[in-house]
């Protein structure tokens, strides 16, 4: 596999896409590294964590079960705020990391 700037993308690194070096810049800069859903990225496979959500709100989701996006997604907005009494902005960062890989709340 090959980065957009020419060099090739090692094991480690293919599932950014990118070669050491362009991955290394993007982190320095703050871009996302993280793949859209596509063919490619399987929602069975895709975690909370890679959602890249504030440590609390991860911490609190995983700590209640859900490790995977695919029970996040069935989740609504009024079960997040019951269960985990989540607030609006909490729930629109959800939304947002949700949205970069085209997925929304149940």
């Amino acid at each position: 596999m090959q980065c957009k700037c020419g060099k090739t993308v090692e094991s480690q690194y293919e599932h950014t896409g990118k070669c050491e070096d362009c991955f290394a810049e993007d982190c320095a800069y703050g871009h996302s590294t993280m793949l859209k859903m596509d063919e490619e990225t399987d929602l069975e496979d895709l975690t909370i964590a890679e959602l890249e959500l504030d440590l609390r709100t991860e911490g609190t989701l995983s700590n209640s079960g859900i490790i995977y996006v695919k029970y996040l997604v069935k989740m609504t907005e009024v079960e997040l705020v019951r269960k985990f009494h989540f607030g609006v902005s909490v729930i629109g960062h959800i939304k947002e990391a949700l949205q970069r890989f085209n997925l929304s709340l149940g």
